[in-house]
């Protein structure tokens, strides 16, 4: 494809949008091509990340699908908030934007004003960047008490009783991607959960865990336990609804935990992190919540040692398997044991029942661990900051 070529697609694709923007009447200033959806995770995060990053209004932001599996609750919830979303078909451009996509060299055209992006994987690059310059906040578009507005319904439909303290807890594994396609470096065994969600069962909370089909169950004898991945009485969004009015969300690196980080004020347990990527910064404006992150050992397969925090010399970006396995390193699950001393201690620092003292040890001893747990400071990443909780993880590191 020339250049005269490009040009004549981009005139097209100018004159169609000029008229969708007669039509809806307003001027979109940054156009999404979102070829790439994900039910829960890009869906719900996207849309917030590209009116943080671009400084645009929602009612400003178009986003134009090319696939139809995109979740019908995540698109009318977003147009509850401003934002527009078109079937890439309105615009009669599909075999042009994808011809874009395959011949121009970046995913950031700026025709005049406006800004087409291209996809989500530059947008992602984009904010993984950019993320230091986030640590004033998302902006605070989404707002919970929507979702607690419309939770009456979902928790008869799975029997939770509204007076029960809720958490929600995802586990993925190889059953969405498969080993071959390079995702399971998030993956973890859901049996290795059952301690925690008893002992959570114990201490008067209801848990729920939350999936897809494709996930392996896991049997927990308690009327306070309900696995949503293995229940037919399943409607669009029920999950989504549920995280937000979790009390406490515990989860592996996946789409869900967007949920959390949108609606800040949900204290997040991280869980079976494969590496110290760059957590996102939460919701400006808003109460910060507890947040700790309990990473995977990484293991050199040539010295056949442990990586503790100071030794990981990895790029805290590395997360697909192949990175890894490139790099000689083997990952290792958390154990049972490690996961429910981890939710034990989330426990003690929401109920304020933490010793400083605590952290201390933990500081002094970190030399010797194969996992650490960091709390993410108010507004901004403590993994980068060098700030009180932060644990020897200097910027240096980095």
């Amino acid at each position: 494809m020339n250049l005269s070529d490009i040009q004549k697609i981009v005139d097209n694709f100018k004159e169609s949008l000029s008229k969708l923007e007669n039509h809806h009447k307003t001027q979109f200033d940054v156009i999404f091509f979102q070829h790439q959806p994900g039910r829960v995770g890009h869906a719900w995060l996207e849309p917030t990340l590209i009116s943080t990053v671009y400084d645009v209004e929602p009612k400003r932001l178009l986003i134009v699908l090319c696939e139809q599996h995109y979740s019908q609750f995540c698109k009318d919830i977003h147009s509850k908030h401003g934002f527009t979303y078109i079937p890439i078909d309105d615009l009669n451009e599909a075999s042009s934007l994808y011809s874009l996509r395959q011949n121009v060299p970046t995913r950031e055209l700026r025709l005049g004003k406006k800004i087409l992006l291209l996809g989500n994987d530059y947008l992602w690059s984009r904010v993984y960047s950019s993320v230091m310059g986030l640590r004033n906040g998302l902006k605070p578009i989404l707002k919970r008490r929507y979702f607690y507005e419309l939770r009456s319904d979902v928790y008869r439909r799975h029997a939770i009783p509204f007076d029960k303290r809720l958490i929600t807890l995802h586990v993925r594994d190889d059953g969405w991607t498969g080993v071959a396609g390079g995702q399971n470096f998030r993956s973890s065994n859901v049996q290795n959960y059952k301690p925690c969600i008893e002992f959570l069962v114990s201490k008067g909370y209801f848990v729920v865990r939350v999936g897809d089909k494709s996930m392996m169950p896991i049997e927990v004898e308690s009327s306070n336990f309900c696995d949503l991945t293995q229940r037919t009485a399943f409607v669009d969004g029920d999950d989504v609804i549920l995280i937000a009015n979790s009390d406490i969300y515990i989860g592996t690196s996946s789409g869900p935990m967007s949920i959390p980080i949108l609606l800040s004020g949900i204290p997040v347990l991280s869980v079976n992190e494969p590496n110290l990527m760059c957590p996102f910064a939460e919701v400006s404006g808003e109460s910060r919540a507890l947040n700790l992150t309990l990473l995977k050992k990484q293991i050199d397969l040539r010295s056949g040692t442990v990586k503790n925090l100071a030794t990981r010399t990895l790029d805290p970006s590395y997360h697909r398997k192949e990175q890894f396995d490139a790099a000689q390193v083997l990952l290792e699950e958390n154990s049972a044991e490690d996961l429910k001393d981890a939710v034990e201690e989330m426990l003690l620092r929401i109920t304020g029942c933490w010793d400083v003292k605590d952290d201390l040890q933990t500081a002094k001893n970190i030399e010797s661990l194969s996992f650490i747990r960091t709390l993410i400071g108010r507004g901004d990443n403590n993994l980068f900051s060098g700030g009180e909780n932060c644990f020897y993880a200097k910027p240096s590191l980095f």
